[in-house]
């Protein structure tokens, strides 16, 4: 009997999340982050069985974020380390090649709203992440695998990408443009293929277009609607989702021929104090893929009956959570987590 995930969800096998592992600095202090590690927590904390790959520095961080990921209860047999010297000064770009590339850390301003902006260091351990025999043995027996875009910014993590990319049963691809850290070409050819394509709605005519879609105007319902449509015609996928930061999220779930269904919620914005939003958007992803997984591990579709408004209110209230929280990953709180489900404004 597969075990139970807190929320009612079951899910026999596990997760594979892959990526950045890197360290926020924000003016509350000092966090584990980056969105693949992030989903991976998040999903731990939900009940699920995750292995989280990347690699991390032979330093006090890297040790830390293993140390972190572990108590989290993530399993990091697949988080590789440098052993290597560190690089002395100048060299190629971002994951040229191996060098005791240092773990990653990232700068973050908060603005009064909550969005943050980031500065990244590069090289990072992650910019240069080995496609190993035994990672790509987990991600061919995993249920999913989840990786996002920030992860091609380099050409060694990018190449063990790829492998990945075949390798895999169902990928989760998750869009975060972060300039200049965007390869336009590899974002388009990772986003085909993919199960599940997560991103904002300032990113969809932008990958839109990278496709060669129509890109339509941000904040209208209908072209967004049409665009996550069209998104998952081109890409195969099974779903699109479009988050809306504070005004909630849509998810077009594709039903063959172009045909699908386009469900929306408002999100719970006025139900918390948002402190930072870094994390929001990872715990609302986690919450998503346990919603939409199939039963069967082989279908290419998404979880038979599925309620995607509900879906979408699990989401939104674990990413209303966590934005009145400092960090990326804060301990689950489930019983405010259902009050903040619960408000009606």
């Amino acid at each position: 009997v597969a075990p139970p995930i807190r929320g009612g969800f079951f899910m026999s096998g596990f997760v594979v999340c892959l990526g950045e592992t890197l360290f926020d600095s924000t003016p509350a202090g000092i966090f584990l982050g980056g969105a693949p590690g992030n989903v991976a927590v998040h999903l731990s904390q939900l009940g699920a069985k995750v292995e989280f790959a990347s690699r991390v520095g032979d330093d006090l961080l890297g040790r830390e974020a293993r140390r972190r990921l572990s108590s989290y209860g993530v399993g990091v047999s697949l988080l590789q380390s440098e052993t290597t010297p560190p690089r002395s000064g100048g060299g190629g770009g971002a994951g040229d090649g191996p060098g005791g590339c240092e773990t990653g850390f990232v700068l973050c301003e908060i603005a009064p709203n909550g969005d943050a902006t980031y500065t990244f260091n590069e090289p990072a351990a992650w910019d240069v992440l080995a496609a190993e025999p035994a990672l790509l043995s987990a991600v061919a027996a995993a249920r999913c695998v989840v990786h996002g875009s920030l992860a091609l910014r380099a050409p060694v993590t990018r190449s063990t990408l790829v492998s990945v990319v075949g390798a895999a049963k169902r990928r989760v691809f998750d869009v975060n443009l972060r300039p200049p850290h965007v390869d336009e070409p590899a974002i388009a050819s990772a986003a085909a293929g993919a199960w599940l394509i997560k991103l904002n709605d300032d990113e969809l005519p932008e990958l839109a277009r990278m496709l060669g879609l129509e890109a339509g105007a941000v904040g209208d319902d209908a072209a967004e609607r049409a665009s996550a449509a069209q998104l998952a015609t081109a890409t195969g996928a099974a779903a699109v989702c479009v988050t809306r930061g504070a005004k909630g999220a849509a998810l077009w779930v594709a039903g063959g021929e172009g045909e699908g269904e386009w469900s929306q919620h408002s999100g719970f914005a006025a139900a918390v104090d948002a402190r930072d939003t870094i994390g929001a958007g990872d715990s609302f992803l986690a919450s998503l893929i346990l919603s939409l997984l199939p039963d069967e591990p082989a279908s290419p579709g998404v979880r038979h009956e599925l309620d995607a408004t509900d879906a979408l209110a699990r989401a939104c209230a674990i990413g209303a959570f966590v934005a009145s929280m400092p960090g990326a990953t804060p301990k689950h709180d489930a019983d405010a987590i259902e009050r903040i489900r619960a408000f009606a404004p």
